[in-house]
Order: C-alpha cells, then structure tokens, then sequence
C-alpha cells in the first residue's frame, strides 16, 4: 500500500469525526461579521476605514486561530491518529497490515497536512465570499492596492497557516509517546511560550510563530521573513525525522 493511500485511508478517518462540523461552523464566522457590516448590527465596531478582500480574508483567518478552538480542535484530531490509535489498538493492526511503520507515520502525517490546508483554504474562500456579498458596495469595502501591503497580508495568510501545520506536526511527534491529552496540552504550553516571546524584543524574530511575520514592513523586514522560513524549514524537518526514529523504537 502507498504512502498516497495510507494518506487518503487517514484522511477519510479524520472527516469522519463528528468535531468536523465545529471546524466548518467557525468558517462561518466571516458571514455572520460581513452582515454585521452590511446591516450595521450595532454590536460591531469597525477601527479601520475599510477592507479590501484580501485584507478582510487575512484578518478572518487571524482570528479564527486566535480564538483557539480551531486550534485545539486540529490537534486533537492530529493527536488521535497516534496516541488514540495506539490506546485502541488500532494502531498496531495498521502496523501489522503495512509493514512498514514509516509509511504508516507518513500517511498521517500527509493526510494532517491535507486536512490542515483544506481547513485554510475553506476559510478563506469563505471571507471571499462573504465579502462580495455583504460587504462589496458598501462604505467599508475598499479596492485591492496592489503593492507590499497587499504582499504583507498574503505572508501573514502563509505565517499563519504555516505555525498551525508546525502545532499540528508537534502534537503528532508528542503523541508517539504520551496520550492524546497529554500530547495536545504539551503543544499548547508551547504556543502559550511562543506567544510570550513574542513580547521580547530581538527574540520574537527567531521565536517561531505567525507574530513575527504579523504586519512586515516590506521591503525593509525581508530579512525576518527569509529567517523565519529558514528556521520553519528546519523545524519541520527535526520533527518529521523525530517522529519517524520514536515511532520505530515504540512498542505497539
């Protein structure tokens, strides 16, 4: 069996987990704020003169991941594929049936990237939508600027996109070893710890994250954005080479 189908095998057992529906109820959120603009609902309160669609779509997916149960929803789906298989013993049926335990990390490894992008995509083409339809023509729709700005929110989009795939990666390295809940709790202390250093000044541009790519002042700050996709890189690396060596030496 391919890497491919293991893919599409893990894929499928993640949509069908009913705390699927909690994900594309929150990518509702954009419509519920766009006719909240639309119709002037007063419990919305607007600081900027406008959005433009891309800055509408980008500041959507900014809060979504910062409201946090989209969050915590992706990494306890990503943590079940490990620690609650093994915990079922489903895990080792997998194992026994392949043969081969890397291209079983693989497969879920692929099919978390899969559903993270997929989450992502639908979001965004969600706020797309939303726009065009309560917000375009108003007061607060402002055209496309076609410059760094516009280049500083599409980094912002990836920034964000990128450090929730990285938690996602994690919390499937911890679950080699430790429960799910464990596993999920761990990452989230590492988000907390990211989000502090944040605040210190110097280290929040090595710290990894979305705040250090969070409104680059292009083309002045390329130096953070190419150091912040280095050590992204190298990250991702680290972890996917981690989890294969545990998940050999693990008892099933």
């Amino acid at each position: 069996m391919s890497r491919y189908e293991l893919m599409k095998i893990e894929l499928y057992k993640l949509m069908r987990k009913k705390v699927i529906a909690v994900l594309l109820f929150i990518n509702l959120l954009s419509f519920m704020y766009a006719m909240a603009l639309r119709f002037k609902w007063s419990f919305v309160s607007v600081t900027l003169d406008g959005f433009s669609v891309v800055n509408f779509a980008s500041s959507m997916w900014a809060i979504v991941f910062i409201f946090g149960v989209p969050l915590f929803v992706l990494l306890f789906l990503s943590a079940g594929l490990l620690a609650g298989e093994r915990t079922e013993g489903q895990l080792l049926l997998a194992v026994t049936r392949v043969a081969d335990r890397s291209k079983v990390l693989d497969g879920k490894f692929w099919a978390v990237t899969a559903m993270a992008t997929l989450f992502c995509i639908v979001n965004l083409m969600s706020s797309v939508i939303a726009f065009y339809l309560f917000i375009y023509g108003t007061d607060y729709a402002l055209p496309v600027r076609f410059d760094y700005s516009l280049l500083s929110e599409i980094i912002q989009i990836i920034g964000v996109y990128v450090f929730m795939l990285l938690l996602c990666h994690l919390v499937l390295l911890c679950s080699t070893k430790f429960s799910m809940i464990i596993s999920v709790v761990l990452v989230l202390l590492l988000y907390a710890l990211c989000s502090i250093l944040n605040y210190i000044p110097g280290i929040q541009y090595a710290s990894p994250g979305y705040w250090a790519v969070n409104s680059l002042e292009l083309p002045s700050e390329t130096a953070v954005l190419l150091l912040q996709a280095g050590i992204n890189l190298v990250l991702f690396i680290l972890v996917i080479r981690r989890s294969r060596s545990v998940f050999k030496e693990i008892d099933l």
